[in-house]
């Protein structure tokens, strides 16, 4: 009922189109937004699980055979939130910033690699949804919720991305995790096209990428094997990494890794696969070396064994790591309820516990972890060398 306009602010809490993608400084600060949950820990940590390596007992329909694209429920995909819906809102994003940053005048150098970094994330994000689902809808233009769109041939879309991250491979930085300060690199676009092209068979594509990402000369393999997923390690191994820090943009995932004991959940319990894989200390495999004693499993073997996984008897953090006994003493020589025990809810099912990310630390900090989480790292681009 006035013509004063004092009424007419713009909402400090929230972005709208209309205010927004003005300045470099807008696009710099969506750019952060599609770095958030561009990959979860979950993935990273669980994923291992499906391996011969590892079990997790919330996938036991991914080791029985019983796991159909319906009940997979990965996050790539969709969940019981919305569907496909809530996946496709992370491509989503990052269509829309490719495209509303076109109109940003900024520097258009800096605006190329802010764009190169998107497409990054996308062609990242549909690489596990063709290799986990096959063929789906190809999407590379903002839609609304209510899209509908046939799939596109899973070879289709394998070659989308692998020409993207081929194309944005010469606008990013060739740079170390370290120096990129957790931004996608030169690097992690060849590391990535090498690994899909080992999946798909292209071998010599793969080691010419592998090479060149080796060639770089900004890796350097750490010096320490068993530091090196911890968090003091200063990595200029990580090629690509989710980063995290205390405080601001923390992660609780050494919770679900650290023993019972010490207040974690023993999520991934490494299996004795694994464990039987390791040489002893001769370079053998166990069947061919005498000197292993099956009643001793873990002497004299490799001694990555030690540093690689959590076995009963090992000395770890003042004890002695102990799943096999429901109740062991306490200072006061009382019988207790031992959480370690491997039929605990919050005790390892085999028994044995990967130690990857896992150190020792007080709740608060497990729950505001600074870790960072490798995705790519410099021994994958031997290791993808050698196989291809």
């Amino acid at each position: 009922s006035c013509a004063d306009p004092f009424l007419t602010v713009t909402p400090k809490n929230s972005l709208s189109d209309a205010t927004f993608w003005q300045t470099e400084e807008d696009a710099e600060l969506a750019l952060a937004g599609l770095y958030e949950n561009w990959e979860t820990w979950s993935n990273i940590l669980y994923f291992d699980g499906m391996s011969d390596n590892a079990y997790y007992p919330g996938w036991s329909h991914k080791i029985d055979g019983t796991a159909t694209p319906s009940n997979l429920s990965e996050s790539y995909w969709g969940d019981s939130y919305s569907g496909a819906w809530f996946e496709y809102r992370r491509i989503r994003k990052y269509n829309n910033f490719l495209q509303k940053i076109e109109d940003v005048e900024m520097d258009e150098a800096l605006k190329e690699r802010y764009k190169a970094e998107a497409r990054f994330l996308r062609a990242y994000n549909y690489f596990f949804k063709f290799t986990m689902f096959g063929d789906m809808p190809l999407i590379t233009e903002t839609v609304e919720p209510d899209f509908v769109m046939a799939r596109t041939p899973e070879a289709e879309v394998r070659q989308f991305v692998l020409d993207e991250l081929e194309e944005i491979a010469d606008i990013l930085p060739v740079q170390n995790h370290i120096q990129s300060d957790g931004h996608i690199t030169s690097g992690a676009a060849l590391g990535m096209k090498a690994r899909i092209e080992l999946f798909a068979g292209n071998y010599e594509q793969a080691m010419e990428d592998a090479a060149a990402v080796i060639n770089m000369g900004v890796y350097e393999l750490y010096p320490n094997y068993h530091d090196l997923f911890l968090s003091e390690a200063d990595n200029e191994e990580a090629i690509l990494a989710v980063k995290f820090t205390q405080d601001i943009y923390p992660s609780r995932h050494p919770q679900f890794m650290l023993p019972g004991m010490e207040g974690g959940y023993a999520n991934i319990a490494a299996t004795w696969d694994m464990v039987e894989a390791y040489e002893t200390v001769n370079g053998l495999p166990i069947s061919e070396d005498p000197i292993y004693d099956p009643d001793r499993p873990f002497d004299n073997r490799d001694p990555r064994l030690e540093m690689s996984v959590l076995y009963p008897g090992q000395e770890w953090n003042g004890r002695y790591y102990n799943p096999l006994d429901p109740q062991i003493p306490n200072e006061a020589g009382e019988m207790v309820n031992n959480p370690d025990y491997f039929e605990n809810s919050v005790g390892s099912p085999a028994g044995l516990i990967i130690k990857k990310y896992v150190e020792p630390m007080t709740e608060a900090v497990m729950l505001n972890s600074g870790q960072d989480l490798m995705v790519i790292r410099l021994p994958e681009m031997y290791l993808t060398y050698a196989e291809a």
